[in-house]
């Protein structure tokens, strides 16, 4: 039987996940005017707008202190308070949010100066206020048509050399060095270039696969616990102005990176605190209300980069920074509940030194006497074939008090954005989403409980390790086979080594024939200074690899 759902190019952001999800209140088609145009008209340009400017190149200017400043933050703390209120601009205000910035803050020309921003800004801010969309399309487009042509054949240094100057002007020190240690890996891809056999395109749509439906053996039935919404009253204006201080990061979709929205929530007295305050609500909102997938959808969107692995393609997914700021601020309330919730059975919750305590419990465990052997799991993209249906049904057993958020985040599809096309995620988590890691930790403790416990097991996200006897691992492996994929975790033998002491080498190559898994024996008495669980043991060179 196929269980996955149809997919198509351009899905409706509406519920895909047909499960027992708590019903939402409908957006309703709310009669408003703005300025002098009225609700219908305004609606249909905004959407045209949106579906434009989300592709639009970077070229916005830096928000200048003053009337014109302040301004701007209004607004856009109104579209959030419109948002967080359930007011008749709900259907439309976080889209108008997104779309606000790309409007006002098109650089005029290559050598403007603050002046000359200020002056746009004012002109510019009057005509969103009128309801002027098209005038106002029709100067950004115009500037957009002008801008500059980017060379996709400029050499990698090139490349590096002109994303380190820009990082240094613009103050981002920590990351210019960052990107220099990485030597400028990865080069960036096109949707048409061709990777192997395919496309680029193509691996990134095999990279987001089609929902699918949960099976019976990986969701826990009954009635799941309530929380009382008082546990969120903490998410207030000062949490949020605090959040953004610390919150770094590039653009997505609206254009405002993290270094923007700080300015915003900080330096505009009022109408900062005004625009931290509609945030809070938002937030709260979200945690506490299920709301209408297809108001929140243009919070959740992304940008998606595609970065050349060397053999392969990394997605990288780039998301709101106001997403960002709410998710964190979310965390800051439920981050103990999550924990809790993965106790030590998961260490990817947020536990201080997880993965240094996962590498060190494995090296431990290893050097028992009844340890034979440790197999070192990983799973094939791991993050974006999250079962979404059976994640949300058990997130509401097993951690209440972040189920709402995660259903308003995830029971539609999310919208990434990549050179003038959109690639839906329908499955797993989002990148730059700061919930997905607690997610994925809660979403696998139903598949970890039911794996044998004859060995023993120490996860990292999709990084697992069982050690024990070879034949209980073997076991264990089966069980994970068989099991994992109903909960949306494949793991890959590729990337799966079994090491086994000397005296069991001949044991663990017999044990594992045909499964592809690599055999390596241990080097005893060796340090390893890797950090990632999968990299706790020094491997003895030439070992054996399984046919």
């Amino acid at each position: 039987m196929n269980r996955s759902f149809e997919q198509t190019d351009t899905p409706q952001l509406v519920p895909t996940i047909p499960g027992k999800l708590p019903d939402y209140r409908p957006s309703t088609n709310s009669t408003f005017a703005w300025g002098s145009v009225d609700s219908i008209s305004f609606i249909s340009q905004l959407d045209k707008i949106y579906k434009e400017a989300v592709h639009w190149r970077n070229n916005l200017f830096k928000i200048p202190q003053g009337n014109a400043g302040k301004s701007l933050t209004t607004k856009l703390s109104r579209l959030f308070n419109a948002f967080a209120t359930g007011s008749a601009l709900e259907p439309i205000a976080l889209k108008a949010a997104t779309v606000l910035p790309h409007l006002i803050l098109q650089k005029p020309f290559r050598n403007s100066k603050i002046q000359d921003h200020i002056k746009c800004m004012e002109k510019r801010l009057k005509m969103w206020s009128d309801g002027d969309l098209v005038s106002l399309l029709w100067e950004c487009r115009a500037i957009q048509d002008r801008l500059p042509k980017t060379n996709h054949n400029t050499s990698r240094q090139q490349q590096l050399s002109r994303s380190f100057a820009n990082l240094m002007f613009q103050g981002k020190t920590n990351a210019a060095l960052q990107l220099l240690s990485n030597k400028g890996k990865g080069n960036l891809l096109q949707l048409n270039d061709v990777v192997g056999d395919s496309t680029v395109k193509e691996i990134l749509k095999s990279k987001h696969p089609s929902g699918m439906s949960a099976m019976p053996e990986s969701t826990i039935n009954g009635t799941p616990p309530d929380f009382h919404p008082v546990i969120f009253g903490s998410i207030d204006a000062a949490l949020i102005k605090s959040t953004s201080l610390n919150t770094k990061g590039a653009a997505g979709p609206s254009g405002l990176d993290a270094f923007t929205w700080r300015r915003l929530c900080t330096s505009f007295k009022s109408a900062s605190y005004t625009l931290c305050q509609s945030l809070a609500l938002a937030a709260r909102r979200l945690c506490t209300e299920y709301v209408d997938p297809t108001c929140v959808h243009p919070l959740l969107a992304c940008r998606l980069i595609a970065l050349d692995k060397d053999p392969g393609v990394r997605p990288i997914g780039i998301g709101e920074t106001s997403r960002r700021i709410i998710a964190k601020a979310v965390l800051s309330v439920t981050r103990g509940d999550i924990q809790d919730a993965a106790g030590s059975i998961q260490l990817c919750a947020g536990q201080i030194t997880g993965v240094e305590s996962a590498a060190h419990a494995v090296q431990e465990c290893f050097k028992r006497d009844d340890t034979e052997a440790a197999l070192l799991v990983d799973a094939s993209n791991a993050f974006n074939s999250l079962n979404r249906e059976a994640t949300l049904n058990n997130i509401r057993f097993l951690c209440p008090s972040i189920s709402t958020m995660l259903i308003n985040t995830y029971r539609a599809p999310t919208e990434l954005f990549i050179n003038g096309e959109v690639i839906y995620s329908r499955e797993g988590t989002t990148q730059g989403d700061p919930l997905a890691m607690p997610m994925y930790a809660v979403a696998t403790i139903p598949l970890i409980k039911n794996l044998p416990d004859s060995v023993t097991q120490v996860w990292y996200a999709d990084d697992a390790s069982a050690l024990g006897s070879i034949t209980n691992i073997r076991n264990w492996w089966d069980k994970l086979t068989n099991t994992g994929p109903s909960f949306g975790y494949h793991a890959n033998p590729a990337k799966t080594w079994l090491v086994a002491k000397d005296t069991h080498l001949s044991e663990a190559i017999t044990a594992f024939s045909g499964s592809n898994v690599k055999c390596w024996t241990y080097t005893s008495g060796c340090s390893s200074r890797h950090h990632r669980l999968h990299q706790s043991f020094p491997l003895q060179e030439g070992g054996s690899m399984v046919q």
